[in-house]
């Protein structure tokens, strides 16, 4: 279409979307999404945006597959799984596939940071380098205090309120969760404060990234793409494929070739 932009992200999934609303905020950048797929609210409204229905379509049998919203990856015969075929579950939609897990969010631990800075020798890798960006993007909502509930957060550590990305813990916890947790605590295995913090040792009820005033899920494409779609600098093309990336004589990326 010869068309020409500062930034040309492939792939409207998690980490595609938050560098678009983070890259659109300077309005002198052009910016331009390329997503193969569509909005997962027009595909499979119901399914992807209840909670409950976090897990359809993920299965491992290579005929648990939507082409609507999955590129459909199956695995090579594992010797490991009696030779079966798998079923690789991956977004194929606006949010990736932050549209199609679990909705369970955590942050590495510090070791991991630790050793990823060590080996690329940069201390910005650090998880005390990373925190503050993890808290920018979120809001966290605490559990609901109702008195028979049990789901106990024990920390404020995903952040103060103001981003875009709605953290909270279950609404709607399933018994066997609280019965799993005592289970836990006789093998040993403490009740952590939170997975928030840089340690992941511990049983905890899991923060999902899901909006506690709609009940829905918060995708990259719910939390970052509708604060900035409006912007005249962003553009995003839905059900379009990069086919190739044009490189120069120096092999820099100067473009892409779309279907």
């Amino acid at each position: 279409m010869g068309a020409e932009y500062d930034y040309v992200i492939i792939g409207g999934g998690t980490a595609g979307l938050t560098l678009a609303a983070r890259l659109s905020e300077e309005p002198e950048y052009s910016v331009a999404v390329i997503e193969a797929g569509n909005f997962y609210q027009i595909d499979m409204p119901l399914l992807l945006s209840t909670p409950m229905s976090g897990g359809s379509f993920t299965g491992t049998s290579p005929s648990d597959i939507h082409p609507s919203i999955d590129w459909g990856l199956v695995t090579s015969p594992q010797g490991g799984a009696n030779q079966r075929q798998l079923h690789y579950a991956s977004g194929k939609c606006l949010g990736g596939s932050s549209a199609r897990n679990s909705m369970i969010y955590q942050r590495p631990d510090k070791g991991s940071l630790q050793t990823w800075a060590g080996m690329v020798g940069d201390k910005s890798f650090t998880y005390d380098r990373f925190l503050p960006y993890y808290q920018k993007s979120c809001t966290f909502s605490g559990p609901i205090p109702q008195p028979n509930a049990s789901v106990h957060g024990g920390s404020d550590a995903p952040g103060p309120k103001g981003g875009p990305l709605h953290l909270t813990y279950p609404l709607d916890p399933r018994p066997f969760s609280t019965h799993l947790g005592s289970a836990f605590s006789e093998m040993g295995i403490p009740n952590a404060a939170d997975f928030s913090s840089g340690e992941l040792k511990g049983s905890q009820f899991c923060l999902l990234t899901l909006d506690p005033n709609t009940a829905v899920r918060c995708s990259s494409q719910a939390a970052f793409l509708e604060t900035c779609q409006a912007r005249p600098n962003l553009k995003v093309f839905r059900k379009t494929a990069v086919q190739k990336i044009v490189f120069d004589s120096d092999k820099r990326a100067v473009g892409v070739d779309i279907d």
